[in-house]
C-alpha cells in the first residue's frame, strides 16, 4: 500500500509545519496553552488564510479535500508543532454539516468557531448511553469534556429525540458554559442545558455521529504520530551531538536499541494511513459495507489483512485508528503458537493485547487476559 502523500498534500504540509515553526514556537505555545482562551484567536485567522480548514472539507462543501490522507496531512503536522489551536472540533463538526447538507462558510473561513458536544459523564463514548433529551425545540441536559467548548460560538448537541440520536444547534449565548484548560494544553468546556433553545439540525443522527467520531480518532492518532516524528528527530540529534567518553553517546549498542523502539514509529504511520483509508469507506469488511461506518457492528473489529487474505481482528481503542500506537519488540522465539510480543494497545482502555504468531500468520487478539509461564508470557 502507497501512503506517500500526494503534490498537493506535500504542499499542504511543508506550509503548515513552516508557519508552526515561524508562529508557534514552543515558548509561544507555553504562553497561549494554558491560559484562556488556551490557544492564539489571532493566529486562528491566519490558519484559516493559509487553508488548513479548507482541506478538512470536501468540494462539495466549499473545502479541498475532506479525504482520510488529508485529515492526516494536516494532523500530523499539528502534532508535531504541538498546536493548541481547536482544529479537532471544525474537523468533526464539518463533518457533521456535510451530513446534514449545511453551509459550512463561515466555519472554513475561521469567522464562526463551532465546538461538538457528544460525551456525557455517564456516556463518554458510547450513544446510546446519551441521556440530554430534545423536548420540542429545547434541550435539556449535560454535556461534558468539549474540546474547544471553551471559546465555541455554537455547539452540535447530540440528544435523544424518541427512540433515535438527533443533532442540534445551539448558541452559546443561550447556554451555561464552564470552560477550563486541559493538562496537555488547548481548553475544553462543559456545557448545561435546561430547556435550552435549539435548531434541529439532523433528525437521524447516528451514522453522521459516528462518523464524526472515526474521524476524531483518525485525527488524534495522527497527531500523535506527528508527535512521536518530533519526539524521534530530537532525541536523534542528542545521540549524535552529546558525547561521553569522547564520543557521541549514540555509539553505544545500548542506546542504539531504544532508538530503534522510536524509529519504528513509522509502523505506526503505516497503520494510521491504513485507517485512512477504511474512513474514507475504502477498505470494505468481509459484508462489503465500509469497516470505519459501523463502530457498534462486532463486525467492525475486522478488516482485511492489507498483504493478503487472511482476516485479522483490529481492537478498537479511540476509535478503529487506536493500534496505530503498538509497542513493537523483537520476536522471543519462533515456532507455531509460540508468544512473539506482548503489547498494550492504550491506556485508555483496561483490556490487554498481544501478537501472536501462528503458522504463517500474525493476529492481533482483543480483549484476552493472559499469563506466565516458562515458556514466557501466553494467552490464557
Amino acid at each position: 500500500m502507497d501512503f506517500n502523500l500526494t503534490e498537493d498534500r506535500r504542499m499542504l504540509s511543508d506550509s503548515l509545519s513552516r508557519f508552526l515553526a515561524d508562529k508557534y514556537a514552543f515558548e509561544h505555545r507555553s504562553k497561549v496553552a494554558y491560559d484562556a482562551p488556551f490557544h492564539d484567536p489571532a493566529l486562528w485567522g491566519e490558519l484559516a488564510e493559509l487553508g488548513v480548514l479548507y482541506a478538512l472539507a470536501g468540494e462539495d462543501q466549499g473545502g479541498f479535500g475532506g479525504a482520510g490522507f488529508d485529515i492526516t496531512t494536516v494532523f500530523e503536522a499539528l502534532g508535531r508543532g504541538l498546536c493548541p489551536e481547536p482544529v479537532l472540533a471544525t474537523l468533526m463538526a464539518s463533518r457533521l454539516l456535510t451530513a446534514a447538507g449545511e453551509d459550512q462558510t463561515a466555519l472554513l473561513d475561521g469567522s464562526r468557531r463551532y465546538a461538538v458536544a457528544i460525551g456525557e459523564l455517564d456516556a463518554p463514548y458510547a450513544l446510546e448511553g446519551i441521556e440530554t433529551r430534545a423536548e420540542g425545540r429545547t434541550l435539556t441536559g449535560r454535556k461534558s469534556v468539549i474540546y474547544g467548548g471553551n471559546d465555541a460560538e455554537l455547539f452540535l448537541v447530540a440528544a435523544k429525540s424518541g427512540d433515535g440520536i438527533g443533532l442540534y444547534e445551539v448558541a452559546a449565548a443561550e447556554a451555561q458554559i464552564t470552560g477550563y484548560g486541559m493538562i496537555d494544553g488547548g481548553g475544553a468546556a462543559e456545557l448545561f442545558l435546561d430547556a435550552t433553545p435549539a435548531r434541529e439540525v439532523l433528525a437521524d443522527a447516528t451514522e453522521a455521529l459516528n462518523d464524526a467520531l472515526d474521524a476524531g480518532a483518525l485525527a488524534l492518532c495522527a497527531e500523535a504520530v506527528g508527535l512521536m516524528d518530533a519526539a524521534k528527530d530530537l532525541l536523534l540529534d542528542y545521540l549524535r551531538t552529546r558525547k561521553q567518553f569522547g564520543r557521541p553517546i549514540g555509539s553505544f549498542q545500548a542506546l542504539q536499541h531504544r532508538a530503534v523502539d522510536v524509529v519504528t514509529r513509522r509502523l505506526t504511520h503505516g497503520r494510521t494511513g491504513s485507517v485512512a483509508r477504511r474512513v474514507d469507506g475504502e477498505n470494505p469488511d468481509r459484508t462489503g459495507r465500509p469497516a470505519g461506518r459501523r463502530r457498534s457492528d462486532p463486525d467492525a473489529w475486522r478488516h482485511r489483512d492489507d498483504m493478503g487474505s487472511r482476516d485479522q481482528p483490529l481492537r478498537q481503542t479511540s476509535g478503529d485508528a487506536g493500534c496505530a500506537a503498538w509497542r513493537y519488540g523483537f520476536p522471543s522465539g519462533t515456532g507455531d503458537g509460540r508468544q512473539r510480543r506482548l503489547s498494550e494497545c492504550g491506556p485508555a482502555h483496561a483490556g490487554r493485547a498481544a501478537l501472536t504468531r501462528r503458522g504463517s500468520g500474525t493476529r492481533l487478539c482483543r480483549w484476552r487476559p493472559f499469563r506466565r509461564s516458562r515458556q514466557g508470557f501466553r494467552l490464557r
